[in-house]
């Protein structure tokens, strides 16, 4: 029987570089301001939902490698999703890292290609996930007529043929069509409010929305860890001050950074 192939060993400067962005991201969940001017960022003009679509946590630690690297975050993707939509990055040494969850029933190059893979599972000990590669398209380029004289079907769909950027055919069996819920025609807003209420709930704490406005207190936000609930206003879901309120809502719950008694969060100024 033949053995299985052993895992190419990380390097030490591969090794170090994670530590060091997981690091930087963790100190970024738990900065309020950092928080709240991401997710502003996330809903501003010009942004695409699929920044939106990772967790809080993979959010920080885009953000701050994003800052480190001196570009606005606006669109994040695989190399084979930029493929996929006639698109390469200009720089691949140049990527950015997120959290991947191991899934034993799934290859890890499909993994990275989820752009729901999170690091839900980081907790859960150093093997339960993997470091995976993303690009913004800011560091993508257009194929061009070398590219496509070299492989013609380069950023072609797997499961039916379709051309880059170009839709599927009804009924395509990829995981682009059958793995993640389209986000293309949603609003930046929507998909970060409903990953913020995800991030929440998985953390054990119930999303209140609308929230008790008694304990609101004309607040955006609330986060009561006696009840592990957190009170949402009316409002909040329409604004960017809302929505960032609520992101530092959720990165409090996801910290578990607990004050005595209950503590307001209200929505930070620009």
């Amino acid at each position: 029987m033949a053995k299985a192939k052993s895992a190419k060993p990380k390097s030490a400067a591969k090794t170090a570089r994670e530590r060091q962005v997981r690091a930087a991201g963790r100190a970024a969940l738990r900065d309020p301001e950092h928080v709240a001017r991401h997710a502003r960022r996330a809903v501003a003009e010009g942004a695409a939902a699929s920044l939106s679509r990772f967790s809080l946590r993979n959010q920080m630690l885009l953000s701050v490698q994003a800052e480190q690297m001196g570009i606005t975050l606006t669109d994040v993707d695989t190399y084979k999703g930029w493929a996929r939509r006639g698109r390469k990055p200009a720089r691949p040494r140049d990527y950015l890292l997120v959290t991947v969850p191991k899934r034993s029933s799934r290859k890890a190059t499909d993994r990275q290609d989820d752009p729901e893979a999170d690091d839900q599972d980081e907790e859960d000990g150093p093997r339960a996930y993997f470091m995976g590669k993303r690009w913004d398209i800011s560091q993508t380029v257009e194929f061009d007529a070398d590219d496509l004289a070299e492989d013609p079907t380069l950023g072609d769909c797997r499961g039916c043929d379709a051309h880059a950027r170009q839709p599927c055919e009804p009924g395509c069996s990829c995981f682009a069509c059958t793995g993640t819920e389209d986000a293309a025609n949603q609003a930046p807003a929507e998909v970060l409010w409903n990953t913020l209420q995800n991030d929440i709930t998985r953390a054990g704490y119930r999303f209140q929305w609308p929230g008790d406005a008694d304990v609101l207190a004309w607040r955006a936000v609330h986060v009561d860890h006696e009840t592990q609930t957190v009170h949402v206003g009316l409002f909040a879901a329409g604004s960017p001050d809302g929505l960032a309120a609520l992101a530092v809502a959720a990165a409090e719950v996801l910290t578990q950074r607990k004050p005595t008694g209950s503590r307001p969060v209200a929505a930070l100024s620009a």
